[in-house]
């Protein structure tokens, strides 16, 4: 069986190869709605949109994996538009599973990664992977 795999870098300021974009970081009203949506379609809106593209062109038994946040179970501060698109998302998946059974639909979490993507863009040059560590426990 063949696979298709898409990936696309959103920001080339972020790290990884996902649909998707953690930004704006901030307060949530500090963030005009300009700022804020796009981050929220571009993790929960676009993603849906993907999938209706390629769902036509899926072979028999295809999976399709959506990756979640750091923790579904606790709040995200200054990250709303990603934390609230990724509990859409999740309960996307569960709706679509139910909804299409011959479609393998999952979610990943795997949970806070020491990456300098969870440090505010004007400390990612100067923080160590140990402080990230150390600020993730």
């Amino acid at each position: 069986m063949e696979s298709l795999h898409v990936a696309e870098v959103a920001d080339a300021d972020e790290e990884g190869g996902a649909l998707g974009t953690l930004k704006p970081v901030g307060p949530f009203f500090a963030a005009g709605w300009h700022e804020w949506y796009p981050g929220f379609a571009s993790n929960f809106l676009e993603p849906l949109l993907l999938l209706r593209k390629l769902h036509a062109k899926a072979n028999p038994g295809a999976a399709v994996c959506f990756f979640g946040g750091p923790n579904p179970h606790k709040a995200s501060p200054e990250y709303t538009a990603y934390s609230t698109a990724k509990a859409a998302l999740r309960m996307f998946v569960r709706d679509i599973a139910a909804e299409e059974p011959a479609l393998r639909v999952f979610m990943l979490d795997p949970g806070r990664v020491a990456t300098k993507i969870h440090v505010r863009p004007l400390d990612r040059a100067t923080t160590t992977h140990a402080q990230i560590f150390a600020a993730l426990k």
